[in-house]
């Protein structure tokens, strides 16, 4: 009769020779060490037609185990310096997930990584509104990249 450890034994022995590190059990939510920087997170692009603001930040100010105090940063006029800097709040509940408003506020977003690549230096996130009615929907992924401000 076999047992389950004749697999474990094999896989890791399969994932030694490949070079292969993915782990079998499961990981730190992701989205939480992506987050987990003191530097800059820069909004680079988005696909949100509405949205005409600039130079969107978001700097980490406190993380708990399961919480973050960040400022969400932007211009809504470039031209005349008309600058917008939110308390946000965020809880990281499920996997490479965060619910997040601003502080005091009922307004609720769920930020989702789609995608972070093997350095933790660039991501795509997908956010869109928490609203009481499945019918509606609105959605937008914007690429985040950490920078060093000069």
């Amino acid at each position: 009769m076999k047992t389950g450890s004749d697999f474990v034994v094999l896989l890791v022995t399969i994932c030694s020779l490949t070079g292969s590190s993915q782990s079998i059990f499961i990981k730190e939510n992701e989205f939480k060490a992506f987050l987990n920087t003191p530097q800059p997170i820069w909004t680079l692009n988005t696909t949100n037609k509405y949205n005409k603001n600039f130079c969107i930040v978001d700097i980490k100010q406190h993380m708990l185990k399961e919480k973050i105090m960040y400022r969400h940063t932007f211009y809504v006029d470039y031209s005349r310096r008309q600058r917008v800097s939110v308390q946000m709040e965020g809880t990281f509940k499920y996997s490479d997930n965060m619910v997040a408003s601003p502080k005091g506020s009922k307004v609720v977003f769920k930020h989702h990584l789609v995608y972070l690549d093997e350095d933790n230096f660039c991501a795509v996130i997908k956010v869109s509104p928490k609203l009481p009615s499945r019918d509606c929907s609105i959605e937008y992924r914007g690429i985040a990249k950490r920078a060093v401000l000069a």
